[in-house]
């Protein structure tokens, strides 16, 4: 029987790798490598508290930064489990939608 791509994948780099859906593809990733800890390490740089930090996302992979913003957002094209886990889903898609969550930010309404 042939062996799927994503089976050789696993089997080449093992356990010290997790697979991440986003949309329609996966992404491998080392472990404990994703949005959320990018997030983190580059607040903690910038000494910036996540409860001053906005997530804006559109897809699966974008949950991991959710938990580590204190607001979050999904454009309005983002698949429905981010919409469901996002403090606000804006009526823009793509980079309309981010145009308009800054907007609100400028506002002083998010």
């Amino acid at each position: 029987m042939p062996t799927s791509p994503v089976a050789a994948i696993l089997r080449r780099y093992g356990d010290d790798h997790a697979l991440i859906k986003n949309r329609d593809s996966l992404m491998l990733l080392a472990k404990g490598v994703d949005k959320e800890s990018g997030a983190r390490a580059a607040l903690a740089e910038l000494d910036v508290s996540p409860d001053q930090a906005i997530a804006v996302g559109d897809a699966e992979n974008d949950l991991a930064l959710f938990r580590a913003c204190g607001k979050t957002a999904a454009v309005a094209n983002a698949v429905p489990e981010l919409k469901a886990a996002a403090d606000l889903v804006l009526d823009g898609e793509h980079a309309t939608g981010v145009v308009e969550l800054i907007e609100l930010v400028l506002d002083g309404t998010f």
